[in-house]
């Protein structure tokens, strides 16, 4: 990460917020806060990648770690939160997951190699390509406008054409990055089946990596057009908006683009 991921972590015990601060002060930016009023207060705007809790505080209700947990995912849906308890809690780790918790750790039978593990896994940015016509350029824009709190809180990266630098070997870099993507978009139109490039070189080796799983491939259906074919390989796959619908078929287009995005957090690492 070229920037320290920053971390709120909820802790009282100053011991604890020390060994924790020599394990992973180095490598990330962690805030220690001593109780969920003040872990709130922290939170109140979105400066934080992920939030760390201990469920079991001396200063707080045994129901305080549950209600900050349901609390900053209502509030802030993309931070990834980590629940630790210091007690036997099988239970409690399992509720914590199930109200929004990526990871749950008992203290006393984890070791900090294994948080550390945990923590990359879950901070690691989902990288993105792009493959769209040229003339579809507007609905890329506002695909990238309704993802930014994908982007902002850290959870993907993406690369487009757009992103070439002059001078730049342009078919070599989209193959590298086509390559090297976590999840492709297939941005589907008519202008895109009617683009040499887009269905010979991104769609076909895009589909052979799908095939491998090396990569995960979603259609977007932008317009009406004939994507179901059964000569196109992609279209046995699950496209979005919801059923295939194209994005310019609803009257609000906003609606569209986040069923779009709800789609593409569903497949991210949770």
């Amino acid at each position: 990460m070229s920037e320290k991921a920053k971390i709120l972590w909820v802790e009282d015990d100053e011991p604890t917020q020390k060994e924790m601060q020599e394990s992973f002060g180095n490598v990330y930016d962690i805030t220690f806060v001593k109780s969920s009023k003040a872990a709130k207060e922290q939170l109140r705007a979105p400066n934080f990648d992920m939030l760390v809790i201990d469920l079991y505080l001396e200063n707080q209700q045994p129901g305080d770690g549950f209600e900050l947990i349901e609390w900053a995912k209502e509030k802030w849906p993309f931070i990834r939160i980590v629940a630790v308890t210091g007690a036997s809690h099988y239970k409690d780790l399992n509720k914590a997951k199930d109200l929004g918790a990526s990871l749950a750790f008992n203290k006393l039978e984890s070791n900090a190699e294994e948080w550390a593990d945990g923590f990359e896994r879950i901070l690691k940015k989902v990288k993105l390509f792009f493959s769209y016509s040229k003339e579809d350029r507007a609905f890329l824009e506002a695909f990238k406008k309704h993802a930014s709190p994908l982007k902002r809180n850290q959870r993907i990266e993406s690369w487009d054409d757009g992103d070439l630098f002059p001078g730049e070997e342009w078919n070599d870099k989209i193959k590298k990055e086509l390559e090297s993507a976590d999840i492709i978009l297939l941005f589907i139109s008519a202008n895109a089946l009617d683009t040499d490039y887009i269905m010979d070189v991104e769609i076909e080796r895009a589909m052979k990596r799908y095939e491998a799983g090396t990569a995960k491939v979603v259609p977007i259906i932008l317009s009406h057009c004939a994507w179901t074919s059964t000569s196109l390989p992609f279209n046995k796959l699950t496209a979005l908006p919801k059923e295939g619908k194209p994005v310019t078929s609803f009257t609000d287009q906003d609606e569209a683009w986040l069923q779009v995005i709800k789609g593409i957090e569903g497949i991210l690492p949770k």
